[in-house]
């Protein structure tokens, strides 16, 4: 599937202004309020999955946090993003790969944050895959931030399909091991001014596995 293969997001970002995407943020405002608000230190590892060339890791770099990872299926995208941090690239840790795929990592995360590739899921298996791999991954009292298009939402994007999900569908399909820390819907508005709705959920591992 198109949605899952490299090639096809490097075609992206290889032919798209970084700035004039419909994703792209000035500043990540809803991900660092949840940062914040989880309490993580410094020394708290972070992954964001389909992080691309989002700016989070500029912000995460900047405020100093010490163990950040991003995950991208593109390649083009984590090199966009090494090239803008330039030194300070070598703080963090890169990964051009599949998330379905899983991680070949002895560590667990204390916040997993992913606002580009859940919504791509629209196979039941590959969302439950997905549930499974963060699920192991996420330390016992750690958290997963959950971005996707809402039922009021867009229902393609890139010219791909996209499942959408409440506040509800989203705590429910992750109630075996996580219980809903925060959820609420917001408004973004692409480089256009197109508006485009979200459902957002911090979930809170559960400390018993």
């Amino acid at each position: 599937m198109s949605k899952t293969q490299p090639t096809y997001w490097d075609f992206i970002y290889e032919n798209n202004d970084p700035s004039q995407v419909g994703w792209y943020q000035v500043k990540p405002a809803k991900s660092l309020a949840a940062i914040r608000k989880v309490g993580l230190t410094i020394q708290s590892s972070i992954l964001d999955v389909g992080g691309g060339d989002s700016l989070l890791v500029d912000e995460l770099v900047q405020l100093g946090y010490q163990n950040i990872h991003v995950l991208d299926l593109s390649q083009k995208a984590l090199e966009n993003a090494q090239n803008r941090l330039g030194d300070d690239a070598k703080q963090v840790l890169w990964y051009p790969q599949n998330i379905l795929e899983g991680l070949d990592l002895k560590l667990n995360f204390d916040f997993w944050h992913d606002r580009a590739a859940f919504h791509f899921l629209t196979d039941p298996m590959e969302q439950i895959l997905y549930r499974e791999i963060a699920s192991a991954y996420i330390s016992p009292g750690g958290y997963l931030m959950i971005s996707a298009f809402s039922p009021d939402g867009p229902t393609t994007c890139s010219n791909l399909p996209v499942q959408q999900w409440s506040v509800g569908e989203l705590a429910h399909f992750y109630q075996d091991d996580f219980n809903l820390f925060e959820g609420f819907n917001y408004t973004h508005f692409t480089p256009s001014g197109k508006p485009q709705n979200y459902t957002v959920v911090i979930l809170k591992r559960k400390l018993e596995f």
